[in-house]
């Protein structure tokens, strides 16, 4: 299924100013996840299976993001968001962000995201002090990466526009 999002010369518009600075880059990452949330019940991500793999990916980097920045521990947990960023990583192409992720979920119990609280206490006694708050830094900031994920997003997008807007 591919959802219709943002018309054509408003998508020109955006893509035209994110081309000019990072916070227009992740405007317009933002913006279309947004759009396609709009129709969200707020419980399930099995919706994004309906999407385009490319929707898809935008909208769980965003939404992993979002947490991340906000409260990283609870980002990765009793959600199947972090195993879809994964995913959508390697899609995009954003491979030390799939390898970064892929750390993180080593850390846990079968070596997968957790589902439920309890696994997340258990890596987290394992772990050494500041290791998930230096994990969500990096992905957040993209400090110590190659590139902050909002470009390995943007790249995509502008390879895909056909994914992103709608014919008029």
């Amino acid at each position: 299924m591919n959802k219709p999002l943002i018309p054509r010369a408003e998508f020109a518009t955006l893509l035209e100013d994110a081309k000019k600075s990072d916070d227009a880059k992740a405007k317009l990452w933002f913006e279309i996840s947004g759009r396609i949330l709009r129709d969200w019940n707020g419980v399930s991500y099995k919706f994004l299976d309906k999407l385009t793999t490319g929707q898809s990916a935008v909208v769980a980097c965003a939404e992993f993001h979002r947490g991340a920045a906000y409260d990283f521990l609870t980002s990765i947990c009793e959600s199947e968001i972090p195993a879809r960023t994964l995913r959508a990583c390697e899609l995009i192409g954003a491979a030390e962000y799939v390898d970064l992720l892929r750390q993180i979920e080593s850390v846990f119990p079968g070596r997968k995201f957790p589902e439920y609280a309890e696994d997340m206490l258990v890596a987290l006694r394992k772990q050494p002090d500041g290791y998930f708050d230096e994990a969500a830094d990096k992905f957040v900031t993209g400090k110590t990466m190659k590139q902050p994920l909002r470009d390995y997003i943007f790249a995509y997008i502008t390879a895909h526009p056909e994914d992103f807007s709608t014919a008029s």
